[in-house]
């Protein structure tokens, strides 16, 4: 209760199951004041205690499978000129408070124009740093994988006098190699079991494709998804 108010500033109970659920309540009670809240309902990673475990909030660690879904789109004219790629993708993730591994095993898929692009994630692994504790938290992180990755396009045919007609061929090429990611993004509901995720990566694959056009497969992975 501070001098000039009526009512106390700050008021809840909370109970403590073990040595260190003390420990939890105390920072709880402490982030409520400093963050000039009255009362503690708003739990950080560091600070849900024992009995709240057996609710809907989030454990120390947390791990199990996600659905995500969004579009890449290619740069420089990569993966044969297609303008854009619908992606698709079930990964596993485990997540501390500071970190988060996620792994995609054959079912991860990227496909456009009619599949003349098709980017077939055969194993993923993406580790990204969390910063924040509360209900939402950005993190950035990086990954390697192997993919299989099948590019097709329509290539003018050039034709010797006197013929004049206009044709073009379809060349394609398939590659089984590394691939790369790079992003930044977004966790929403931390502290609950049901959490969203939002993020931007780019997205790199180690070949070139020179039977198609030269320019690679490569490009930005807009996706967001839900986890348990």
């Amino acid at each position: 209760l501070r001098l000039a108010d009526q009512e106390p500033f700050y008021q809840d109970r909370l109970s403590a199951a073990s040595e260190e659920d003390l420990d939890r309540v105390v920072v709880r009670i402490a982030e409520a004041i400093a963050g000039g809240r009255p009362d503690s309902r708003e739990a950080t990673v560091g600070s849900v205690i024992d009995e709240e475990t057996r609710k809907p909030l989030l454990r120390s660690s947390r791990k199990g499978l996600g659905i995500r879904a969004g579009f890449l789109l290619p740069i420089g004219d990569s993966y044969g000129e297609v303008e854009r790629l619908t992606s698709f993708r079930i990964p596993f993730k485990y997540e501390t408070s500071t970190y988060f591994l996620e792994t995609t095993t054959l079912a991860g898929l990227d496909f456009g124009r009619g599949f003349d692009a098709v980017d077939w994630t055969i194993f993923d692994l993406f580790a990204a740093r969390v910063f924040g504790l509360g209900d939402r938290a950005a993190h950035v992180g990086a990954g390697v994988g192997i993919h299989s990755v099948r590019v097709e396009m329509e290539q003018p045919v050039r034709h010797a006098p006197p013929s004049s007609y206009p044709s073009s061929a379809t060349k394609s090429q398939s590659a089984t190699t590394l691939t790369a990611d790079a992003g930044v993004g977004l966790l929403l509901l931390r502290t609950y079991d049901f959490q969203v995720l939002l993020d931007v990566r780019y997205h790199y694959v180690l070949e070139e494709f020179e039977n198609v056009n030269g320019k690679g497969a490569h490009g930005v992975r807009f996706s967001f998804g839900t986890h348990r």
